[in-house]
This record gives structure tokens, sequence and C-alpha cells, in this order.
């Protein structure tokens, strides 16, 4: 048994790979990444695929192909020619190593006092700043930014800021 990819509905990776381990019985590797992402709701944490639209599977297809692509949210398999190439082992085993499991966690990005960055929105935006205090109960940063050749300090949410 080998490592194949295959190509599986966008969005929809997870309940492809749910799929597969259910009806079919093999070992599926979904890699996937959660981090946060502002929204109009404000910031939102997202779990999203590695690689939008496939997944790993561990399979003989002289055995199982047919029985996957029959398998609901699974489209194709990619292949050269008639050829379908082999994930080495190696590959996933070093990816399920650095991931620590199938869930990369981003974590949001730590600001330090006196540390320098831009304002991305707002009035302010495209306005260099220093940070003078950083409130994680309130997810705002307080700065201090030059207007009229005086400091003012400012207190902007911390999605609207980003490092220089």
């Amino acid at each position: 048994m080998e490592w194949y990819c295959f190509r599986t509905e966008r969005k929809r990776e997870h309940i492809a790979a749910a799929n597969v381990e259910s009806e079919v019985g093999l070992d599926v590797y979904c890699p996937r990444i959660s981090s946060i992402k502002k929204t109009r709701r404000g910031r939102v944490r997202y779990i999203e695929a590695m690689f939008t639209s496939y997944i790993f599977i561990l399979a003989d297809l002289d055995i199982s192909l047919s029985r996957i692509l029959h398998t609901q949210g699974i489209q194709s398999v990619p292949k050269y020619g008639r050829h379908i190439p082999a994930i080495p082992s190696a590959f996933i085993d070093e990816l399920r190593q650095e991931i620590g499991g199938d869930i990369l966690v981003v974590k949001d990005p730590e600001f330090k006092e006196l540390e320098e960055v831009r304002i991305e929105e707002g009035p302010f935006a495209g306005v260099i700043a220093k940070i003078v205090n950083t409130n994680s109960s309130t997810d705002r940063l307080n700065l201090m930014i030059g207007i009229l050749g005086q400091d003012v300090g400012v207190s902007i949410p911390r999605e609207c800021v980003a490092r220089i």
C-alpha cells in the first residue's frame, strides 16, 4: 500500500476524508490549518485544508481505486497520462511530524512594547506608530503616533496594524 493524492470538492476535504475512512476503510490524511481571519463579525478562527481540494489516502489502487472514486466528495485522482504517482511515505511522515497531528495552529502575531508597526486601516492608514501598551483583554493596541510634530496616543484594534 502506498499514499496517493486525491482531488476533492472544494472546502469539503474533511468530509471526503471522513467518507473514505468510514465507507472504504482506508487511512486518510487531510492536514488542516487553523488561523484567525478578519471578518465583518470581527476576528474569527477558521480551520481550512492545508492543500485546498486535496487529501492523501493510503491504498492499494489495484483493489480500491474504483471504490475511492465513487465515494462522495472525491472528484478524481491526479495522474500523468495513465500513471498515478504515489506520494513517498517519508513525505507524509515528515508532514505529520512538522504539523504535530492533523491541524497546524497559526498563532496571532505577538506585538511587543516599543515595536514599530504600520497602521493598515482607518483614518491613520499608512502611518508608522510605536506600541506603547498591548492590552490582550480588549484586543487593542495603545500606540503613539506623530501628528503635527507632537506624539499623540491612540488605541487601535490589533487586526488593523501590521509589522514593518
